[in-house]
Parts: C-alpha cells; sequence; structure tokens
C-alpha cells in the first residue's frame, strides 16, 4: 500500500493529456541540508526526483488531514513529475552552479 494517491499514479503509465504548466506554482523550502541530504537519497532510491518525493509527502499530509488528493485536484500532476524530473540547468551568468538550490 502507498502513502499517497499520487504515489500510485506516478506509477501508471502517462497520460497523452496536454500539461498546463502555467497552472503550477512554483515554491522554496528551506530545510536543514542534512535533510535534503536523506530526501535526496530516498528520492534516487525510490527513482525519482526530490520534488516528487516532496509532492508524495504532500499528497499524504492531505489525505491525512481529510483534504483531497493532489491526485484529486490536478490529475495531470503526475505527468508533470515525470516530464520534469530532468535536473535544471543553473544560470552560469549568476556565477555557476547554486549550491543551495536542489
Amino acid at each position: 500500500m502507498s502513502m499517497s494517491p499520487l504515489q500510485d499514479r506516478l506509477k501508471a503509465p502517462i497520460s497523452d493529456g496536454e500539461i498546463d504548466r502555467w497552472d503550477i506554482k512554483e515554491v522554496r523550502l528551506r530545510l536543514p541540508r542534512l535533510v535534503m541530504s536523506d530526501l535526496k537519497l530516498l528520492a534516487e532510491a525510490k527513482g525519482i526526483s526530490v520534488n516528487a518525493l516532496a509532492a508524495i509527502f504532500i499528497d499524504a499530509g492531505l489525505v491525512n488531514h481529510s483534504r483531497r488528493s493532489i491526485d484529486e485536484t490536478a490529475p495531470w500532476f503526475a505527468d508533470y513529475l515525470r516530464a520534469s524530473g530532468r535536473p535544471r540547468q543553473y544560470d552560469s551568468a549568476k556565477g555557476g552552479a547554486d549550491p543551495d538550490f536542489t
């Protein structure tokens, strides 16, 4: 049994529908470096991005608090997570890799 409906959706085949990237809100979290290291290791072990792992944790929390799951609210979001799971290229004009952004 998975911890969230979104986790189940991530295992399903990618749909043919389009993803409206304007319907995505980017947020930035500040977490201790050791916590981020643990999250990266866990995400790598599961074969998913840290973003997908964070979404699974948030989804589980929403469901635990009797709120609608991410999968119910935005069923296309799992496809977005899979499509955006590639590492980002940091803007080299700003001085190379940003060690504090994951």
